[in-house]
């Protein structure tokens, strides 16, 4: 397996989840499964990112590469996230990947 785990934050550096993909095989992955799990609570200021993470948590599924970005996708395979130069974009939401891989 090839788990990758990383931190959710907003622009001002707050966190407000997490993100756990893992793919099948060893070595580069084409596609594979994902979690979210949004923080327990959230400043007033980013209660709406945060709901987008408790969505996320509940709709997300899996991952493919697709030209130079992940797409994250619902269980129909619709598009419900991207990851782009290391930012996650979700619903007019921006949020910045710390990649937790090695240091958990």
């Amino acid at each position: 397996m090839n788990m990758q785990r990383f931190s959710l934050c907003a622009a001002d550096g707050t966190h407000l989840g997490f993100l756990v993909t893992d793919a099948p095989t060893r070595g580069v992955a084409e596609t594979g499964v994902c979690a979210f799990k949004a923080a327990e609570t959230a400043e007033d200021a980013h209660a709406a990112a945060h709901a987008r993470l408790a969505w996320l948590a509940q709709h997300a599924q899996s991952w493919q590469w697709s030209g130079d970005a992940v797409r994250v996708c619902d269980a129909a395979g619709d598009t419900v996230a991207q990851v782009r130069g290391g930012y996650l974009h979700s619903g007019g939401f921006d949020f910045i990947l710390n990649d937790l891989t090695g240091v958990l």
